[in-house]
């Protein structure tokens, strides 16, 4: 990695599936919430493969989200931010 660019700090999925029983990494969820009208599992761990440990954060739908679907980003962000998973400055 060049001097240039910042260590990776955070991973950020929205799971849209379930895919045959798949499940986000990190063992239980530690949060739940409702987005978009979605109700959503927060699961966060610390991700150790690669050169640096950074923050694994999954939305995991309950229930499978219809498609097309359209989801406001900005949403998860703010549920991140005020739960103090992230700054905002990361």
């Amino acid at each position: 990695m060049g001097s240039d660019h910042l260590p990776l700090a955070h991973e950020l999925m929205i799971w849209l599936d379930h895919w045959g029983g798949m499940v986000p990494a990190g063992g239980s969820p530690v949060d739940t919430v409702t987005l978009g009208g979605v109700t959503w599992d927060l699961y966060v761990t610390t991700a150790t493969w690669g050169p640096e440990p950074w923050q694994y954060l999954a939305y995991f739908p309950h229930t499978v989200v219809p498609s097309p679907a359209t989801l406001d980003l900005r949403q998860f962000l703010d549920h991140l931010k005020a739960r103090g998973s992230i700054t905002g400055h990361e």
